[in-house]
């Protein structure tokens, strides 16, 4: 099966290690890594979470680090056993992998730094050395298929048929949704009854874990008894939930909405800890008249779990996750 583009987690098939762009570094040449996985309730997860794109050749695609913006790189297209790869700005084929499935798990040959070669051609080769050039291609290879954190990945000579070399067999951990898949999702929600607007047709989104939305709402000085408390008329419900849209504010992130106090805050945080292009981070605002007399409307924020398909939905006020069966509303818009 071929990988689509979207973003992953990338993990070794034998050891616990991800790879990691060392502290999510953005100078040219910072160590790529093998490294045990953090929670994805850390922002430490960011220089282990990598966007995938494609090319447009068949199974070809860049891996750009969320954390530090930079590619994979095998230094100088160099197929040399041990080239240690590295991350590196956007700038030729030496940052263009093919990535394939073998059995459960995938591997990824650099386009630069040599062509698919069989082992019935080696041979052939090997038989007649005046009149071949062998090139084998290298392969993203844990060194030694070591378990400790630093461990280094590197170039390395393989097959795409070998499966017996597990340092040379990663696992793709998807941590995304595409627009349309995250539309099937809230269609399908009973809540929001499929009154919603996507204004990124073609979006990549990162659904990020519940626990990291928490952490960042805590750090973000709203609620009872902070900075933005909730009064009605000056700062109400409604501004709570359009304060949390923080990610939509990211110019890098190529989205815009309207601002507000919690929303550039936490604009602020995608802005210092996210340096990759062409994502979106998914946090939606659903608006509602309560079907309870006498009662006001209410609003909140929504995302989706790591199952990709359960809406959880949040309030801005409170910093906790809400009870569907308790939001009586009847919802008018819904937006992300």
């Amino acid at each position: 099966m071929s990988l689509i583009g979207g973003i992953y987690s990338i993990e070794n098939s034998a050891v616990p290690l991800a790879i990691d762009l060392s502290s999510g570094g953005s100078a040219d040449g910072t160590k790529v890594q093998g490294w045990g996985k953090w929670l994805f309730s850390n922002p430490n997860c960011l220089a282990q979470l990598w966007l995938v794109t494609p090319t447009g050749a068949t199974d070809a695609f860049t891996l750009q680090n969320l954390r530090g913006g930079l590619y994979l790189d095998l230094p100088n297209g160099s197929s040399a056993n041990g080239n240690p790869l590295q991350g590196w700005q956007r700038v030729g084929n030496n940052q263009v992998w093919i990535i394939r499935q073998t059995g459960t798990f995938y591997k990824m040959q650099n386009l630069q730094g040599g062509s698919t070669c069989s082992l019935h051609s080696v041979l052939i080769a090997l038989r007649a050395p005046e009149t071949r050039v062998i090139v084998l291609p290298a392969f993203v290879n844990l060194l030694d298929g070591s378990s400790s954190n630093g461990t280094a990945v590197e170039g390395w000579a393989g097959e795409w048929n070998d499966t017996a070399n597990q340092s040379q067999l990663w696992s793709f951990q998807p941590m995304s949704r595409t627009s349309a898949e995250v539309d099937n999702a809230l269609i399908a929600n009973p809540v929001l009854q499929g009154h919603f607007v996507n204004y990124q047709m073609n979006g990549i989104y990162w659904v990020l874990d519940k626990d990291l939305v928490k952490n960042i709402w805590a750090g973000a000085n709203l609620g009872e008894g902070k900075k933005y408390t909730l009064r009605p008329e000056l700062f109400d419900q409604d501004d709570f939930t359009l304060c949390a849209l923080f990610f939509h504010e990211c110019i890098r992130l190529s989205i815009t909405n309207s601002s507000s106090a919690f929303k550039a805050q936490l604009a602020q945080w995608g802005s210092d800890n996210i340096l990759a292009n062409g994502l979106n981070l998914l946090l939606g605002v659903m608006l509602g008249v309560s079907t309870e007399e006498g009662s006001g409307g209410q609003s909140c924020n929504f995302f989706l779990d790591s199952d990709f398909s359960t809406v959880l939905f949040f309030d801005a006020q409170t910093g906790n996750l809400l009870d569907p069966g308790d939001i009586t509303t009847q919802v008018t818009v819904g937006f992300f």
